[in-house]
């Protein structure tokens, strides 16, 4: 499962104090995870910009696939998680392969670390579920190194001329699927905190069709695990301090003075 992680030590532009973390994909709503039960037992891998993690060996946790192998039908497909030559064998973590692509150095960026090609994808930092077999995860966690490389290093903000399309913005954080879903079946709000939506959304969408869709998602979560998750809104063009966040609780009115003003 495809996430992103956010910080307001990174994603905050130094000039306005707005913050500009966006979800890579769909429309700017989701769920807000337990960022604790991430980073202790969720995590599979961090990388500090858009990791393309679904052409990728191990679960998007690996090295990325040469072009040809980019198929169902290849045996070395990411799919199938078998390395390809001069390699062998599965390409878990722990492998010559499955390690090739590790980040090894915070003070480097991710394009520049050893042992890599030249022209790479990001590497990774290693999260708790790190898959080092079938059964078997490695339960140690690199976060901090993932925070201390994105700290280091520039990123763009949010540019309307290029509709928000900036790889650099975006990080990636790859969940567990499998656990993600046996938590949530136990304890839905132990581990997701909420649904949130985005405002103003990107590609200048009317909010109210936004919030809809966050409502829908939440009523959904509601249906299945039998727990109402709060609705919560991220501004994404107001100040923003230590003291004082992007999130706040939902409120139509504030929703309805939005759209009229949009």
């Amino acid at each position: 499962m495809s996430a992103s992680f956010f910080s307001l030590q990174s994603d905050v532009n130094e000039s306005t104090d707005i913050f500009f973390g966006r979800t890579q994909l769909g429309n700017d709503v989701g769920v807000a995870f337990n960022s604790t039960l991430v980073r202790n037992s969720l995590a599979e891998c961090y990388y500090i910009t858009d990791g393309a993690s679904s052409g990728r060996y191990n679960g998007g946790c690996g090295c990325s696939a040469d072009k040809q192998y980019r198929n169902c039908q290849s045996e070395f497909s990411p799919y199938k998680n078998i390395a390809p030559p001069p390699y062998s064998g599965k390409a878990y973590g722990g492998t010559q392969f499955g390690d090739k692509c590790t980040c090894k150095d915070p003070k480097l960026a991710e394009n520049d670390q050893p042992d890599q090609s030249h022209g790479s994808m990001s590497c990774f930092w290693r999260g708790p579920a790190f898959k080092l077999g079938d059964d078997q995860v490695w339960n140690g966690s690199e976060f901090d190194e993932a925070m201390a490389q994105r700290h280091l290093f520039p990123f763009s903000d949010y540019d309307d001329k290029t509709r928000g399309m900036i790889a650099r913005r975006w990080t990636e954080v790859v969940l567990n699927t499998g656990l993600v879903h046996e938590k949530m079946r136990q304890d839905l709000g132990a581990t997701a905190w909420a649904v949130y939506y985005n405002d103003p959304p990107k590609f200048h969408q009317p909010v109210d069709q936004v919030i809809s869709i966050a409502k829908g998602l939440q009523a959904q979560l509601h249906a299945r695990y039998h727990v109402e998750l709060p609705l919560v809104r991220i501004a994404m063009n107001e100040p923003v301090s230590a003291e004082k966040g992007p999130f706040s609780e939902h409120s139509e009115h504030a929703a309805a003075d939005n759209f009229i003003a949009v």
